[in-house]
């Protein structure tokens, strides 16, 4: 009778685990959440953590990382408090500034495509620079397509609609225009550059005007002062519902999902890759277990729905790479770099 009567308990016990283990948890896919699944004690519910954002607040990479943060903190259960690094040099110093604390996985930093490929080749930085060896390249998160741009009522470039349009005005005219580019070796500064070793009979033709940021370039743009604006897709689309700019090409694989109607420069013939691109890394001596715990919690973001159109209504283009993935790409745009460096003399 008590062989009997332990058989039935043992049976009703695991009876009751089976039920347990088959519940659907957070993730409502019938199985348990991260948090739940590790056995590394990470994350601990509660903790407070750190993600050092480098540029100003409102900028696209801040907006893009603080969004990221919010989907991710209650996935998570701790808090990440954005950490804004102003001033000179802000993608590298939000990475050192990440370095410095513990490899818990509670600290993350932004990292920002081209600015981490051409402070290795610019002689004033690449002794101190940081290499993919230096952090763990977590996930790229966004690809921000590069694009020129004229103003709308500029009757010079009323029948240019791509790319190709705009080589045979200015053959055809023989202008020599003012093109923007931000910073020096800034993502727009590289497209320029792209454009002029591409098409090498118009870059006689093409003056850059560096200035201190997308907001200069737009200001001349329409303010007379500047002919052509160069920039990214998510920075023109006020603009371009207020009817105030003209969009000619992007320099993308495909068409941008927001800006469908505006030709590709391939598609005109050109071999013009360019873009920013805005990922997320960590410390590079960070336990594999922990690193892989929240590769997971990354992946649920980005395959939520509502995160997804949260970015899409901000203007923004989800592009997911997985840590392998990112790393190679960030290796091979920095090979692809060194032609752009040789432009600026810096080999």
């Amino acid at each position: 009778m008590k062989k009997v009567l332990v058989l039935v308990l043992t049976a009703v016990l695991m009876g009751s685990l089976t039920a347990c283990n088959n519940s659907d948890g957070v993730t409502g896919s019938g199985g348990t959440s991260p948090a739940e699944q590790t056995d590394v004690g990470y994350p601990k519910a509660g903790t407070v953590g750190t993600f050092f954002i480098g540029g100003s607040v409102g900028a696209g990479g801040d907006l893009n990382m603080r969004t990221l943060i919010r989907y991710l903190e209650p996935e998570m259960g701790i808090t990440l408090v954005p950490q804004n690094v102003t001033g000179s040099r802000t993608i590298y110093n939000a990475v050192k500034n990440m370095l410095k604390e513990p490899a818990d996985g509670y600290t993350f930093a932004y990292q920002l495509y081209p600015s981490c490929v051409s402070e290795l080749y610019n002689p004033d930085t690449k002794e101190n620079a940081y290499g993919f060896d230096d952090y763990y390249t977590l996930c790229n998160l966004v690809t921000d397509r590069a694009l020129i741009a004229v103003r709308a009522d500029d009757e010079r470039f009323k029948d240019v609609n791509d790319l190709a349009g705009f080589v045979d005005y200015l053959k055809e005219s023989g202008d020599n225009i003012l093109i923007s580019a931000c910073s020096v070796a800034g993502d727009d500064d590289i497209t320029v550059h792209k454009i002029m070793l591409e098409i090498p009979e118009i870059a006689g033709q093409m003056t850059i005007i560096n200035g201190e940021g997308v907001s200069d370039g737009i200001t001349s743009l329409l303010g007379g002062t500047l002919d052509v604006f160069t920039g990214n897709v998510g920075d023109v689309g006020t603009l371009l519902e207020d009817g105030e700019i003209k969009v000619i090409s992007v320099f993308a694989e495909e068409r941008s999902q927001f800006l469908p109607d505006v030709p590709t420069a391939k598609e005109s013939g050109f071999d013009i890759i360019s873009s920013t691109s805005r990922g997320v890394v960590v410390h590079k001596d960070t336990a594999p277990e922990i690193l892989e715990k929240i590769q997971e919690y990354i992946e649920i973001v980005v395959e939520d729905s509502e995160f997804l159109e949260d970015m899409e209504s901000q203007g923004f283009e989800v592009n997911y790479m997985n840590p392998v993935e990112y790393r190679e790409w960030l290796q091979s745009g920095y090979e692809i770099f060194g032609e752009i460096a040789k432009e600026y003399g810096w080999l």
